[in-house]
């Protein structure tokens, strides 16, 4: 499953691709299928994107690679500023670890300018929202 609109920059007036996903937590197979088939979907829009998601397996991996093969690559070493500690995604309602795995993330294609990029570990009230970390970029494109 997977939710995509087309969006207008209200800035640069660019119109974009957003797409929220969540891929297999079971199958690395049916994840490497889901994340091709992402990637042939925003190659087939031709537009700018923003794919967010809950990935299920860690930056680097085979779906994150066929994605980035698609033009579709990581925000966060592109981020011109990373904000705070690069915290693992997936504290599952225990403290985070700085290092730990990133299984979630935005992805965006090759022409964003990612001026900056955070993992937020924030629980307010003291409760976390999800046993997930929230992955957040600030993105923007070109005019």
């Amino acid at each position: 499953m997977c939710i995509r609109e087309s969006l207008e920059d209200r800035t640069t007036g660019t119109v974009f691709l957003a797409v929220a996903t969540h891929l297999d937590v079971a199958s690395p197979w049916a994840r490497l299928r889901q994340a091709e088939l992402l990637g042939r979907v925003v190659r087939q829009r031709g537009l700018p994107a923003v794919v967010m998601a809950d990935w299920n397996c860690p930056a680097g991996s085979a779906p994150w690679r066929a994605l980035a093969e698609a033009g579709v690559v990581d925000s966060v070493p592109r981020a011109s500023r990373l904000v705070g500690e690069e915290w693992g995604t997936y504290p599952h309602y225990r403290d985070p670890r700085v290092g730990g795995r990133r299984i979630d993330g935005v992805l965006v294609t090759e022409d964003a300018v990612v001026e900056r990029a955070a993992v937020s570990v924030r629980r307010p009230g003291g409760v976390w929202p999800s046993d997930h970390a929230a992955v957040h970029a600030v993105v923007r494109w070109a005019s």
